[in-house]
Order: structure tokens, then sequence, then C-alpha cells
């Protein structure tokens, strides 16, 4: 039923493998744009998982990450924002936050098209098996959390990058289902028609 359809995307989203996925994207952005920020948006469930593979991340590349924690102080959340939105100058990109990361909820409202470019869904949005009123949900908050960068005043183009894992002789899984799921055109316009209602 609905909860097992649930756990089981909260599962995929906690999933080691991410930890390695999310390091091979952030290197292959690193290694043709060495100065890039990136945005990173999670589920709320595994994001705890994140939160370890972004610190790992930051560890093992030695950059500095950083991560809003879902229900951080307003004004603290704020300022990380402000931050990260500066482009990033030659002198100083290697002592500010290159990656940055936000639970899906967290990104509606923020403004970031002037220092970042890059947006990663660490995990696709499950929203419900079958009520097509939290489907369209979850693949609205995918949009917003892209549209954090994809707005006015965006000097390169967006690139976003979906961590999907298969099984381990490349069967589809849940996770591939969930991701081209949310990227149906279809499902797409729904949702960001919802306010025009």
């Amino acid at each position: 039923g609905e909860t097992a359809w649930l756990r089981l995307a909260q599962l995929a989203a906690e999933a080691d493998e991410r930890v390695e996925a999310l390091r091979e994207v952030v290197t292959s952005i690193h290694a043709s744009e060495p100065m890039a920020k990136v945005l990173v948006f999670a589920p709320l469930q595994g994001f705890a998982k994140a939160t370890a593979a972004v610190e790992k991340l930051g560890a093992s590349l030695r950059i500095v990450t950083q991560v809003i924690t879902p229900g951080k102080d307003q004004e603290e959340a704020a300022e990380l924002v402000l931050a990260f939105d500066e482009p990033p100058l030659e002198a100083s990109y290697k002592s500010k936050c290159r990656v940055l990361l936000l639970a899906y909820e967290d990104g509606a409202g923020l403004n970031l098209q002037h220092g970042c470019h890059h947006v990663v869904l660490y995990a696709p949005l499950a929203g419900s098996g079958h009520d097509q009123e939290q489907i369209i949900g979850a693949v609205g908050k995918e949009q917003q959390s892209i549209g954090r960068v994809r707005r006015s005043g965006q000097k390169h183009p967006v690139t976003v990058h979906r961590i999907v894992l298969d099984g381990p002789e490349g069967q589809p899984t849940l996770d591939r289902m969930l991701s081209e799921r949310n990227q149906q055109d279809e499902l797409i316009k729904s949702s960001t028609n919802v306010g025009d209602a």
C-alpha cells in the first residue's frame, strides 16, 4: 500500500550509493568549472543521509560545504543564502561555500541565480503512489527548487543533475521511475499552473 511505497522511497533516498554519486557529480562539475557553486536539494526523508554525504564531500574534496537544516534559524539561513548567491571570485572561491544543501521544502522564494547555475537533485521526491494531487505537489517542489537558479538575472545556462540509482545490473528502480515521472511535461505543466487557477 501507500505506506510501503513511501517507505521504499525513503530507503532509496537514504541509499549509501548516493554519497559516491554526489561526489562524482560535483567532481565533474569542478573539473570543467573549477569555481562553480553547486546547490543540492534533498527530500526531508533522507535529509540526514544527504547532510552526511555533503559533509563527507567537503572533507574529501577539501571544499567548503554548508547545510541549511530544515527548521534552521531563519536569520542564519538567510545569511548563508546571501553569501552563497554572491558570484564566485578568483581570489576567494576556495574559502567560500561551494556546495549548499537544502530540503526541497525550504527552497521556495529563494533567489540564487547570481552565484550558481548547477542544481543537484539528490533524490527524487516521492509524493504518493497514486494521489494525483500529491504527485503534482512533489513535481512542483522539484520545479520550484530548480527555479531558485533558473530565474531573471541568471547569466549562464542552468544545468540540473539528477542522482538516479539503478539496480546492480542496470535494472530500473523506484528511483528511476520517480525521476522519470517527475520530469513528465504534463505533470510539470500541472504543477506550475496550480498557482494560476
